[in-house]
């Protein structure tokens, strides 16, 4: 590349032109934030991903999506408390949290168990009376046949 360049005009008069006086900037601005490390991401409220800089700000840079599916009994247990979609799984309907049905995301927090404990231990206990019940009614006609037995005997 070949580059030619005159400052001065055919009559030798300079073509750059320059004010007599000192320099000095005349606006200063500043468009965007100053270079800072990305310290740590989080979950906030509503699922918003915020990322968190060494300057001290917060950047909301994502949602979480969340699905509901019209039919989960047709999920496929994958393992680790995940599913997966079968052939039967209706179209799973993705929004935002706490919206059509969806839950809410709260951050900041580690979810606890949706068992209530103490239901949970009462139903046990119907259940080892009811287990309870049934052998004896089982071992009752068991006798029962025995009796018969010996009687024909």
């Amino acid at each position: 590349m070949h580059l030619s360049w005159n400052p001065y005009t055919d009559s030798g008069a300079g073509r750059i032109t320059q004010f007599g006086q000192d320099s000095a900037p005349s606006a200063s601005s500043q468009n965007g934030s100053a270079a800072a490390q990305l310290i740590r991401v989080g979950l906030a409220d509503g699922g918003h991903i915020l990322a968190q800089y060494s300057d001290g700000q917060q950047v909301v840079v994502g949602q979480v999506a969340m699905a509901s599916v019209r039919n989960p009994e047709s999920l496929i247990a994958a393992g680790n408390n995940n599913f997966q979609v079968s052939a039967r799984t209706a179209i799973p309907a993705v929004g935002l949290p706490n919206t059509g049905g969806r839950g809410d995301i709260v951050g900041g927090t580690i979810e606890a168990s949706t068992v209530d404990i103490a239901h949970e231990f009462t139903q046990l206990i119907v259940l080892q009376r009811g287990y309870s019940a049934n052998s004896r009614v089982i071992t009752t006609v068991d006798e029962m046949s025995q009796e018969t037995i010996n009687l024909k005997h």
